[in-house]
């Protein structure tokens, strides 16, 4: 069965993610939720080499994510679930035209959506979101591509 949209965003907690379809011949397992999308984050092993596809739009935190003109935060980050990057994916990423919005991440390490990738990335678009590095390097979709 379909799990629901999540109405007020991520909460923090991860889920592995359980729908398998057929796309053009490639398989992939469906993301419904921020949950699933978390799970990403954690997943070693073959979990990193499966290929995954957007179900909805996936809102990681339901509030506007403001800074000041130096770059810092303008809302409480005490309320906000902060974002992991997923590291070393394997398998294709595809966003399916959905949209993933308040990610927030604010740390002295370099940060981006995905930490790293051997991969390729389509379809998919980010809006209202907070990524900043005080000690490194800081991107939306990936700090660093792996070699194929």
């Amino acid at each position: 069965t379909k799990p629901p949209a999540e109405e007020n965003g991520w909460d923090g907690s991860v889920l592995q993610p359980s729908v398998l379809v057929e796309v053009d011949d490639v398989y992939y397992y469906q993301i419904f939720t921020g949950k699933e999308l978390a799970y990403l984050a954690q997943a070693q092993g073959e979990w990193l080499d499966y290929n995954y596809i957007l179900a909805n739009d996936i809102v990681l935190n339901d509030v506007e994510l403001t800074y000041d003109e130096n770059g810092n935060l303008t809302v409480d980050p005490s309320g906000l679930n902060e974002w992991t990057p997923i590291d070393k994916l394997n398998g294709f990423f595809n966003g399916n035209g959905y949209t993933i919005s308040g990610v927030y991440m604010d740390s002295s390490e370099p940060v981006a959506f995905f930490k790293s990738l051997k991969t390729d990335v389509m379809n998919v678009h980010f809006k209202n979101c907070y990524i900043r590095s005080t000690g490194g390097g800081a991107g939306g979709i990936s700090i660093r591509n792996l070699d194929v």
